[in-house]
């Protein structure tokens, strides 16, 4: 299947996509006195603020409302940036597609590399918040692990279905980013479940929430979400099935649309 051979050929090049993610990055903070290093003072900023204001009402101890906080910033930030750049992913690509013959899917793992680059450089700001935090990481947090590597599974998915369907309705691509500001405030990351009373129960229909949970809860709690999971593990295994769809329908056109 065309499809297959897509997402192999882009598999067998990685070098070259780290090689361009790495280079995007140097393009955006040339010339910058503190250069990359923006990204963690401005996550540091962000987390801080949002901790002293939110924190202030947050019930429980402060310790695990500053752990709850800041992973869950860092994860939706992670995904938002997946989600915002795959609808854009082939029409910011133009000039390479219409250049090259390269595979689609290797654009989506420049994306996805370029997002990695940004989280790890986020990881000091965590590591201050964990060490200064009296609330301990038990040892099941290490189910976080195999929690992000199942994320990074799917983001590949939900770009190759968002770049091939904005690609080809461009209205499309401003509606995900409208939905995505949205979800910030449908996500519990400024607060808990319980706070919000009944109103929980409308949280279990963000996709995120679940997401979230795979990566936070062992972290923060020692616990497996097992809803979580379920959800995540229905999503990734639909989710795979339309992009391999798309992705052997309409790889060829996808240069016809940019």
């Amino acid at each position: 299947m065309d499809a297959f051979r897509d997402i192999g050929s882009a598999l067998g090049r990685t070098n070259l996509w780290a090689r361009l993610a790495v280079t995007d990055m140097q393009q955006t903070y040339k010339r910058s006195i503190v250069g990359v290093a923006w990204i963690a003072f401005a996550f540091a900023l962000f987390v801080a603020v949002k901790l002293f204001i939110f924190g202030s009402f947050a019930p429980g101890e402060p310790g695990e409302f500053a752990m709850w906080l800041a992973f869950g910033l860092w994860l939706f930030f992670f995904l938002q940036q997946t989600v915002v750049d795959g609808s854009n992913i082939f029409v910011h690509s133009r000039n390479w597609l219409l250049a090259t013959d390269l595979p689609l899917t290797g654009f989506i793992l420049q994306s996805i590399l370029r997002g990695l680059i940004k989280f790890a450089y986020q990881i000091p700001v965590i590591l201050f918040v964990v060490v200064l935090s009296p609330w301990k990481i038990p040892l099941e947090g290490l189910w976080a692990i195999v929690g992000f590597i199942v994320i990074l599974i799917n983001t590949v998915w939900v770009q190759i279905v968002l770049g091939i369907i904005c690609t080809r309705f461009r209205d499309a691509a401003h509606l995900v980013q409208a939905i995505m500001g949205v979800m910030f405030f449908l996500t519990p990351i400024l607060y808990f479940p319980s706070q919000v009373g009944k109103r929980a129960a409308m949280l279990d229909w963000n996709p995120l929430t679940h997401y979230i949970a795979i990566v936070r809860d062992p972290i923060v709690y020692g616990t497996m979400p097992i809803k979580a999971w379920i959800v995540v593990g229905v999503m990734s295994l639909v989710g795979w099935i339309l992009a391999i769809i798309l992705l052997q329908i309409f790889r060829k056109r996808v240069v016809f649309w940019v």
